[in-house]
């Protein structure tokens, strides 16, 4: 009897014991972290108009900027190099793979600038192996990164090898009696150590932003540096050096209450002398739903990203939707309707814009209608038009069968007249887009043929490129399309379009041509070209954007892609990269870096910078 008591008794004081501990460990930390945080913040208290000036100067913006861009380039270098070193040492019997690990692992031990002096010894101006050309090389962003990818890199090695410790052999083996090597380091392995490869990143991530040795030894001005300045230079000013860890940023939240969703943003950015004021913007938008599958909502916004004073917009719809018209076909009606003011909108007559739309989705037939009426006045600060004070009108309708007993798995015919007039029922452009032969094959291949006339009133001069300028009058053409791709269930895919025919006083051909290759899940190649090719009466052009993408799949939680592309019409080279990490089935934490480079007086100049962090998670009652 003692003994059946005595054992769930004790057991309920562990457990109880256990919150305790926990309890006195977590406020131990948290009295431990919380008191210098706080003594900080009364250092701005105490000197608040320095750490504000400090706050809202432009340098270090840009500094946190290059920082952060440093960071993401070094985490993702270390992860390209560590994560297959990673894989041999921690799943493969290779010889010499525990000293192959050690050495590699050296560096993680001395200081990171120890190893900016060693290829300082190499690559300098007078250097073992250096030369001026090496020495620029070394002491720009490019060494930095260089230096701290070989001392980190062994970091994500380490970590990834480690978690792939955990995993049940079996699985690996059963896997490779059925799949090629790469096809069991995509689907079995980069899984499985999707937790280790996650800290990896961050660990690098924080290591790096935060290093101030290396840039500081190779002259590189980073944010790190300017926050020790404030603290460590001739100046000591804790308060401005806080002020530099703490920027403005967004807050957007979003949920449902029973049959009501809501959401709000609220963003303040600071100001950029000689560019824009510091601003606050807000948006709010709420949706209820009624009937059974209809909703109604309201949407308003204040602020200006210019600063422009009295700025808002209020603005209401309405659709009615069902998926059960004459049994089983969707059908949906909406209206909506807004209005926007702003100071400088008052020369206007109408800051009002609404419209309607019908639409009959439906698999052999797809048939809309709308229309909108935008206002002279309507020009949303937190929005965009692309025209004002004209009458839309765009109607379509697809009909698309599915032939049986063919090679053929469904074709689409299809007719889509659009209409612009301006506000006195003046037409200013027409363009009716058919698809006689729009075909889907059962291999998942696809071929059209398409007929589009079209026209063009201008009201005055519209210059298409530099040089090139169409006078005002009416205009009509006739162009033409023809365009094939192949299946994306193939490795290597792609799909080519050209236009062709009339444009305005001559002719125009668009030619654009998109592949796709993927020789594994873990990594695809994009490459996309497009070139115009223009011959009018006043003048020709011949313009040319080549892009690029990899995507890199490193699980179904992890995805990095980055996309290059060259414009020659802007003489412009930019650079989008983002990753994408699913921490949570609720939650994804996006880290995006755009660059842009233009050429300017035959010299390549950075044309901006731009880094952008989002957090999302959702929260479930």
């Amino acid at each position: 009897m003692a003994a059946a008591v005595g054992g769930p008794l004790s057991t309920s004081l562990r457990r109880h014991e256990q919150r305790i501990a926990l309890g006195v460990a977590a406020a131990a930390l948290l009295v431990l972290g919380a008191a210098p945080l706080v003594a900080l913040l009364a250092e701005i208290a105490a000197g608040w108009r320095p750490a504000l000036e400090a706050l809202g100067s432009a340098r270090p913006i840009a500094l946190l900027l290059r920082s952060l861009a440093l960071a993401l380039a070094v985490t993702m270098l270390s992860l390209a190099g560590g994560i297959p070193l990673g894989v041999l040492v921690g799943r493969t019997d290779a010889r010499g793979r525990g000293l192959a690990l050690l050495l590699q692992a050296f560096p993680v031990f001395l200081p990171p600038f120890l190893l900016a002096l060693g290829w300082f010894q190499l690559l300098g101006a007078r250097g073992l192996a250096g030369s001026p050309a090496t020495s620029g090389l070394l002491f720009s962003e490019a060494g930095v990164a260089f230096v701290l990818v070989a001392t980190f890199t062994p970091i994500v090695t380490i970590l990834v090898a480690l978690g792939l410790q955990a995993l049940d052999p079996s699985l690996e083996e059963a896997a490779r009696v059925a799949a090629r090597p790469l096809r069991v380091v995509a689907r079995i392995l980069l899984p499985a150590a999707a937790p280790a490869i996650a800290l990896a990143a961050l660990t690098v991530f924080s290591l790096s932003l935060s290093e101030l040795g290396v840039p500081m030894f190779l002259r590189v001005d980073t944010f790190p540096a300017a926050v020790f300045a404030r603290l460590g230079g001739v100046d000591y000013a804790p308060g401005e050096a806080i002020a530099l860890v703490l920027p403005l940023a967004g807050l957007k939240a979003t949920g449902r209450v029973g049959q009501t969703n809501f959401g709000g943003l609220v963003v303040r950015t600071r100001e950029e002398p000689g560019v824009v004021p510091a601003s606050t913007m807000a948006v709010v938008r709420v949706r209820q739903n009624v009937f059974a599958e209809s909703a109604a909502g309201l949407i308003a916004t204040l602020g200006d990203p210019l600063g422009r004073s009295g700025s808002w917009e209020v603005g209401a719809d309405f659709t009615y939707q069902t998926s059960h018209l004459h049994g089983d076909k969707n059908f949906s009606a909406g209206v909506w309707g807004l209005a926007t003011g702003r100071s400088d909108l008052d020369r206007f007559d109408d800051g009002t814009a609404l419209g309607l739309k019908v639409d009959y989705p439906n698999d052999l037939w797809d048939c809309s209608f709308s229309y909108r009426r935008i206002g002279d006045g309507f020009d949303p600060s937190l929005g965009f038009v692309l025209r004002r004070g004209i009458n839309s009108y765009v109607a379509g309708c697809t009909y698309a069968p599915r032939p049986k007993g063919t090679f053929i798995r469904q074709m689409f015919h299809e007719f889509f007249p659009t209409l612009t007039t301006d506000l006195h029922g003046r037409w200013e452009s027409y363009r009716v887009f058919m698809a006689p032969v729009n075909w889907r094959l059962e291999s998942g291949d696809r071929f059209e043929l398409n007929v589009a006339p079209a026209g063009g009133r201008l009201t005055e001069p519209f210059e298409i490129v530099e040089g090139v300028v169409i006078p005002p009058g009416a205009y009509d053409w006739l162009r033409y399309r023809v365009e094939v791709g192949t299946a994306a269930k193939r490795k290597l895919s792609g799909q080519a379009t050209w236009w062709f025919g009339g444009f305005y006083t001559g002719t125009l051909d668009q030619i654009e041509v998109e592949a796709s290759w993927t020789p594994s899940p873990l990594l695809t190649f994009l490459v996309n070209a497009e070139r115009n090719i223009g011959r009018l009466e006043q003048g020709d052009f011949d313009l040319t954007l080549v892009g690029t993408k990899v995507r890199l799949n490193l699980s179904p939680n992890l995805l990095l892609d980055s996309f290059l592309q060259y414009d020659t019409a802007e003489r412009a080279f930019g650079t989008n990269t983002r990753l994408r990490w699913t921490f949570n089935p609720r939650g994804d934490l996006f880290v995006i870096y755009n660059h842009n480079l233009r050429e300017i007086q035959d010299r390549w100049r950075r044309d901006a910078n731009e880094l952008l962090l989002k957090l999302q998670y959702t929260f479930r009652r």
